[in-house]
Protein backbone atom coordinates (compact mmCIF):
# COMPACT_ATOMS: atom_id res chain seq x y z
CA UNK A 1 0.00 0.00 0.00
CA UNK A 2 1.00 3.36 -0.63
CA UNK A 3 0.46 4.35 2.98
CA UNK A 4 3.02 2.24 3.99
CA UNK A 5 5.51 2.52 1.76
CA UNK A 6 5.49 6.66 2.37
CA UNK A 7 5.62 5.55 6.26
CA UNK A 8 8.25 3.18 6.13
CA UNK A 9 10.43 5.47 3.81
CA UNK A 10 10.07 8.03 6.22
CA UNK A 11 11.22 6.40 9.42
CA UNK A 12 14.14 5.72 7.41
CA UNK A 13 15.12 8.98 6.34
CA UNK A 14 16.72 11.74 7.98
CA UNK A 15 14.23 14.24 7.09
CA UNK A 16 11.34 14.48 4.90
CA UNK A 17 10.67 17.72 2.98
CA UNK A 18 7.24 19.23 1.94
CA UNK A 19 6.52 22.53 0.27
CA UNK A 20 3.76 23.71 2.18
CA UNK A 21 2.33 22.83 6.32
CA UNK A 22 -0.69 21.38 4.51
CA UNK A 23 1.22 18.51 3.07
CA UNK A 24 2.77 18.14 6.40
CA UNK A 25 -0.54 18.12 8.54
CA UNK A 26 -1.53 15.12 5.51
CA UNK A 27 1.51 13.16 6.10
CA UNK A 28 0.65 13.24 9.98
CA UNK A 29 -2.76 12.56 9.85
CA UNK A 30 -2.87 10.34 6.78
CA UNK A 31 0.19 8.80 6.82
CA UNK A 32 0.84 7.94 9.99
CA UNK A 33 4.77 9.93 9.65
CA UNK A 34 6.25 11.32 13.08
CA UNK A 35 5.79 15.67 12.47
CA UNK A 36 9.59 15.79 14.17
CA UNK A 37 10.88 14.51 10.94
CA UNK A 38 9.14 16.61 9.01
CA UNK A 39 10.58 20.18 7.41
CA UNK A 40 8.36 22.80 5.30
CA UNK A 41 10.52 24.54 2.41
CA UNK A 42 8.82 26.56 0.31
CA UNK A 43 9.36 25.81 -3.58
CA UNK A 44 11.78 27.93 -4.99
CA UNK A 45 11.08 30.38 -7.66
CA UNK A 46 13.72 32.75 -9.75
CA UNK A 47 14.07 36.54 -9.25
CA UNK A 48 11.38 37.93 -11.62
CA UNK A 49 11.68 42.03 -11.84
CA UNK A 50 8.01 43.26 -11.48
CA UNK A 51 6.31 45.05 -14.15
CA UNK A 52 7.15 45.52 -18.03
CA UNK A 53 4.25 43.96 -19.20
CA UNK A 54 3.52 46.28 -22.23
CA UNK A 55 7.10 46.08 -23.13
CA UNK A 56 7.42 41.93 -23.22
CA UNK A 57 3.47 42.42 -24.58
CA UNK A 58 5.15 44.52 -27.86
CA UNK A 59 8.38 41.40 -27.65
CA UNK A 60 5.86 38.79 -28.24
CA UNK A 61 3.36 40.34 -30.14
CA UNK A 62 0.68 40.81 -28.13
CA UNK A 63 0.87 44.77 -27.62
CA UNK A 64 -2.93 46.14 -26.72
CA UNK A 65 -4.39 42.63 -25.50
CA UNK A 66 -4.95 41.63 -22.01
CA UNK A 67 -3.05 38.30 -21.20
CA UNK A 68 -4.64 35.69 -19.03
CA UNK A 69 -2.07 32.80 -18.95
CA UNK A 70 -1.54 29.22 -17.60
CA UNK A 71 1.60 27.33 -18.68
CA UNK A 72 2.98 23.79 -18.28
CA UNK A 73 3.09 20.69 -19.75
CA UNK A 74 -0.36 19.76 -20.87
CA UNK A 75 -2.84 17.10 -19.24
CA UNK A 76 -6.22 17.07 -18.93
CA UNK A 77 -5.19 17.80 -15.06
CA UNK A 78 -4.81 21.45 -16.26
CA UNK A 79 -8.54 21.93 -16.34
CA UNK A 80 -8.63 24.14 -19.74
CA UNK A 81 -11.58 23.28 -21.12
CA UNK A 82 -13.16 25.38 -17.67
CA UNK A 83 -10.45 28.22 -19.05
CA UNK A 84 -11.73 28.27 -22.55
CA UNK A 85 -15.43 28.55 -21.31
CA UNK A 86 -14.52 31.17 -19.34
CA UNK A 87 -12.94 33.25 -21.66
CA UNK A 88 -16.06 32.89 -23.56
CA UNK A 89 -17.69 34.82 -21.29
CA UNK A 90 -14.87 37.76 -20.42
CA UNK A 91 -14.21 38.85 -24.13
CA UNK A 92 -17.91 39.64 -24.31
CA UNK A 93 -16.98 42.40 -21.90
CA UNK A 94 -13.09 42.52 -22.57
CA UNK A 95 -12.88 42.02 -26.39
CA UNK A 96 -8.77 42.22 -26.48
CA UNK A 97 -8.20 39.67 -23.95
CA UNK A 98 -7.09 36.44 -24.84
CA UNK A 99 -5.85 33.45 -22.82
CA UNK A 100 -2.62 32.07 -23.67
CA UNK A 101 -2.24 27.92 -22.74
CA UNK A 102 1.62 27.60 -22.62
CA UNK A 103 3.54 24.63 -23.00
CA UNK A 104 3.94 20.98 -24.93
CA UNK A 105 1.64 17.98 -24.06
CA UNK A 106 3.08 16.15 -21.22
CA UNK A 107 5.18 13.30 -22.60
CA UNK A 108 3.28 10.36 -21.18
CA UNK A 109 0.03 12.11 -22.52
CA UNK A 110 1.61 12.41 -26.16
CA UNK A 111 2.47 8.05 -26.26
CA UNK A 112 -1.12 7.13 -25.54
CA UNK A 113 -3.65 9.68 -27.03
CA UNK A 114 -1.21 11.78 -29.48
CA UNK A 115 -2.48 15.51 -29.25
CA UNK A 116 -6.39 14.38 -28.89
CA UNK A 117 -6.50 16.72 -26.00
CA UNK A 118 -5.13 19.83 -27.53
CA UNK A 119 -7.39 19.41 -30.75
CA UNK A 120 -10.30 19.08 -28.16
CA UNK A 121 -9.30 22.51 -26.86
CA UNK A 122 -8.95 23.92 -30.22
CA UNK A 123 -12.19 22.37 -31.29
CA UNK A 124 -13.98 23.94 -28.05
CA UNK A 125 -12.96 27.21 -29.16
CA UNK A 126 -13.83 27.26 -32.19
CA UNK A 127 -17.18 26.33 -31.09
CA UNK A 128 -17.62 29.07 -28.98
CA UNK A 129 -16.25 32.04 -31.46
CA UNK A 130 -13.25 32.62 -29.56
CA UNK A 131 -10.43 31.16 -31.28
CA UNK A 132 -8.77 34.38 -32.14
CA UNK A 133 -8.87 34.44 -28.18
CA UNK A 134 -6.74 31.48 -27.40
CA UNK A 135 -3.10 31.32 -28.42
CA UNK A 136 -1.85 27.38 -27.88
CA UNK A 137 2.03 28.26 -27.24
CA UNK A 138 3.33 24.68 -28.21
CA UNK A 139 6.57 24.19 -27.21
CA UNK A 140 8.98 23.21 -24.26
CA UNK A 141 10.07 26.89 -23.33
CA UNK A 142 13.34 27.62 -21.74
CA UNK A 143 13.53 29.31 -18.16
CA UNK A 144 14.11 32.98 -20.44
CA UNK A 145 11.48 32.41 -22.43
CA UNK A 146 9.10 31.59 -19.48
CA UNK A 147 10.33 34.49 -18.04
CA UNK A 148 9.28 36.71 -21.08
CA UNK A 149 5.88 35.30 -21.25
CA UNK A 150 5.12 35.59 -17.60
CA UNK A 151 6.39 39.16 -17.57
CA UNK A 152 3.75 40.10 -20.40
CA UNK A 153 0.80 38.46 -18.07
CA UNK A 154 -1.44 40.03 -16.53
CA UNK A 155 -3.41 37.05 -14.93
CA UNK A 156 -2.14 33.70 -14.01
CA UNK A 157 -4.87 30.96 -13.54
CA UNK A 158 -4.07 27.83 -12.54
CA UNK A 159 -8.11 25.92 -13.03
CA UNK A 160 -6.53 22.65 -11.89
CA UNK A 161 -9.38 20.26 -10.98
CA UNK A 162 -7.50 17.84 -8.79
CA UNK A 163 -7.88 19.60 -5.31
CA UNK A 164 -5.05 17.15 -3.44
CA UNK A 165 -2.31 18.96 -5.65
CA UNK A 166 0.58 19.50 -2.90
CA UNK A 167 2.87 21.53 -5.34
CA UNK A 168 2.70 23.80 -8.24
CA UNK A 169 5.73 25.44 -9.53
CA UNK A 170 3.48 27.35 -11.74
CA UNK A 171 2.14 28.87 -9.58
CA UNK A 172 5.08 29.51 -7.41
CA UNK A 173 6.57 31.84 -10.50
CA UNK A 174 3.56 33.30 -11.42
CA UNK A 175 3.66 34.90 -7.57
CA UNK A 176 7.43 35.32 -7.70
CA UNK A 177 6.79 37.51 -11.03
CA UNK A 178 4.27 39.85 -9.16
CA UNK A 179 1.27 38.37 -11.18
CA UNK A 180 -2.64 38.45 -10.14
CA UNK A 181 -3.33 35.13 -10.06
CA UNK A 182 -6.82 33.15 -9.71
CA UNK A 183 -6.98 28.96 -8.76
CA UNK A 184 -8.57 26.29 -7.63
CA UNK A 185 -8.36 25.73 -3.96
CA UNK A 186 -6.07 22.19 -4.20
CA UNK A 187 -3.67 22.33 -1.17
CA UNK A 188 -1.04 24.20 -2.33
CA UNK A 189 -2.92 27.26 -3.92
CA UNK A 190 -4.76 27.43 -0.52
CA UNK A 191 -1.93 28.06 1.68
CA UNK A 192 0.13 30.06 -0.78
CA UNK A 193 -2.76 32.79 -2.07
CA UNK A 194 -4.00 33.02 1.53
CA UNK A 195 -4.78 36.91 3.35
CA UNK A 196 -5.12 38.45 -0.53
CA UNK A 197 -1.93 36.75 -2.11
CA UNK A 198 -4.35 35.43 -5.08
CA UNK A 199 -7.76 34.53 -5.83
CA UNK A 200 -9.89 31.16 -5.12
CA UNK A 201 -12.25 29.48 -7.84
CA UNK A 202 -14.46 26.15 -7.38
CA UNK A 203 -13.15 23.82 -9.64
CA UNK A 204 -15.28 23.68 -12.79
CA UNK A 205 -16.64 26.46 -12.81
CA UNK A 206 -16.30 28.43 -15.64
CA UNK A 207 -18.97 31.01 -14.63
CA UNK A 208 -17.15 32.41 -11.55
CA UNK A 209 -13.71 32.11 -13.19
CA UNK A 210 -15.23 34.51 -15.99
CA UNK A 211 -16.02 36.53 -12.97
CA UNK A 212 -13.64 36.98 -11.38
CA UNK A 213 -11.19 37.40 -14.36
CA UNK A 214 -13.46 40.41 -15.56
CA UNK A 215 -13.60 41.80 -11.77
CA UNK A 216 -9.45 41.84 -12.41
CA UNK A 217 -9.54 43.61 -15.34
CA UNK A 218 -12.19 46.01 -14.40
CA UNK A 219 -9.77 46.81 -11.39
CA UNK A 220 -6.28 47.98 -12.63
CA UNK A 221 -5.10 48.68 -9.04
CA UNK A 222 -6.33 45.93 -7.13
Amino acid sequence: KMAEIVKRSSEKAAAVIVMVEAAAKILTEVYDVNPDNIVAIPHGVPDIPFGGEDHFKQELGLSGWNLVSSFGLMSRSKGYDTAIEAMAQVVKEFPRTKLLLIGETHPVVRRKEGEVYRESLQTKAKQLGISDHVLFVNRYLSIEDLIEYLRATDIYITPYPNLLQVSSGTLSYALSAGKACISTPYVYAKEVLKEGRGILVEKENPAQLAEEISGLLKDPVR
